[in-house]
């Protein structure tokens, strides 16, 4: 298994950087593009490392605000491929960022996308789905708790006005290894890491969840120098992680540079930096 990050926050030489996540995942001689990040500067990127995102067997979307999406509309223009879009009924709502002087940003993407390219989309409901080739998208993930979100300006507009983001858009993707083992690929993890893993674990119950590759969603509301979480809580999360068998984990993205220094200082389980352009293999 091989995990490619083909745009991320984090610059690297001769590729393109934004706040945004794309990764491409091969498994089993099949490929799997996970998001498109904020524009379509993934594609530029795939070219340059070769990485040939025209055969993916799908594009997976997890979830449906414009830093994953964006992306999306050129490589249905310009990447010629046959494979699926599969999105969340609920990644089509009109998401919303409130920001702490009360002004409104629309995170969300270009709904009309499904119209132009009807016959590309393969919109999930509720539940949860197998891809074959021991490739799973796990949705409905249980929210609140000591381990919920933290980010308070996530919203939806409903027509009663704005309500708290339920999440309901929200897939994660989960791999089953040659040893059984699973790797866990998360690109915000809105609902809460801890949660996500428990979660997996109660639906594979005979399977270890290894390796997690994602984001965090614990960057404050001043951007990537900044946390949006209480002292402690970060070592918390390792250490609730390493008591459901995580081993390793890379994050980055929408996580923060603080959360990111704070939980490589944990000692309870390996903590790696996710970068434009670097490759995991696992």
């Amino acid at each position: 298994m091989r995990i490619t990050v083909l745009i991320e926050n984090t610059p690297a030489e001769g590729l393109y950087h934004e706040h945004g996540l794309s990764l491409w995942l091969e498994h089993r001689d099949r490929g799997y593009l996970i998001d498109t990040g904020a524009s379509g500067h993934f594609f530029d990127n795939a070219r340059t490392l070769g990485v040939p995102v025209e055969t993916a067997k799908a594009v997976i979307i997890s979830h449906g605000h414009n830093d994953h999406v964006g992306g999306l509309e050129r490589f249905l223009q310009e990447v010629d491929s046959t494979a699926p879009v599969l999105i969340r009924t609920a990644a089509f709502d009109d998401f919303r960022c409130v920001k702490s002087d009360g002004t409104e940003e629309d995170i969300g993407f270009d709904v009309e996308l499904i119209n132009r390219y009807s016959d590309r989309f393969c919109v999930l409901g509720d539940g949860h789905a197998s891809l074959g080739n021991d490739v799973y998208l796990i949705g409905d993930h249980t929210q609140g708790g000591p381990y919920g979100s933290l980010d308070k300006t996530l919203k939806v507009l409903r027509p009663e006005g704005l309500v708290p983001d339920p999440f309901k858009h929200e897939q994660t993707v989960v791999v089953e290894g040659d040893d059984g083992a699973l790797t866990l690929i998360s690109p915000c993890s809105h609902s809460g890491i801890v949660n996500i893993v428990e979660d997996v674990r109660r639906l594979i119950p005979s399977r270890t969840v290894r390796n997690i590759i994602g984001g965090f969603h614990l960057m404050g509301p001043a951007g990537i120098n900044s946390t949006n979480c209480p002292p402690g809580y970060c070592s918390e999360v390792i250490n609730g992680l390493a008591d459901l068998g995580v081993e390793q984990i890379w994050t980055g993205h929408c996580t923060g540079l603080p959360a990111l220094r704070a939980m490589s200082a944990c000692d309870a389980l390996e903590v790696h930096p996710l970068q434009t352009g670097m490759s995991i293999d696992l």
